[in-house]
């Protein structure tokens, strides 16, 4: 695959927060390889409140932890400025990662360059869902969107397997 020069945004979609608020493997995979793609006036958009699939991880106020949130705090402790770093908090599946993305960032800020970041389990339904939202009306940009793919590190053969049959269903 072939990514462009400069993007707008990478947006960076999450999956989910372990205790000690940490991100399995397979997102740090997405973090470094936003930061790889990232360059200086480029945004970096960290996408997910937390999964439907199961109870939120509070803080100890009784917050919730964000996915979001997670990655934004890995972002800034590898020397991404906090300003660059834009954050989705209120979707909880991958349609709402891209409707949140468009809504609150890219149509409001002119992001038209986009780079979604997703494991490889991940990749086809998330492309076929972004270009769906991104093409809803009313269009007010052209969108250049690309999908890269990390590794599906830290989850097992069998893991991958029911992630990849489960992304298919939906």
């Amino acid at each position: 695959v072939t990514y462009r020069m400069t993007y707008d945004a990478i947006v960076i979609l999450g999956g989910g927060i372990r205790h000690g608020s940490k991100v399995p493997e397979y997102v740090e995979k997405r973090v470094e390889k936003a930061i790889e793609l990232y360059e200086k006036r480029a945004y970096i958009i960290a996408t997910s409140a937390y999964t439907v699939h199961k109870t939120p991880l509070l803080d100890k106020r009784g917050f919730p932890l964000t996915d979001a949130d997670a990655i934004a705090s890995i972002l800034v402790s590898k020397g991404i400025q906090p300003k660059k770093i834009l954050r989705d908090m209120f979707s909880r599946d991958t349609i709402g990662n891209a409707f949140f993305t468009r809504i609150m960032h890219t149509d409001i800020m002119n992001l038209k360059n986009l780079c979604i970041v997703t494991s490889d389990f991940h990749i086809e339904r998330t492309r076929e869902i972004f270009k769906w939202v991104f093409r809803l009306s009313p269009v007010t940009l052209e969108y250049k969107i690309d999908f890269c793919a990390t590794e599906n590190t830290g989850l097992s053969k069998d893991e991958i397997e029911a992630r990849s049959e489960r992304e298919k269903e939906n």
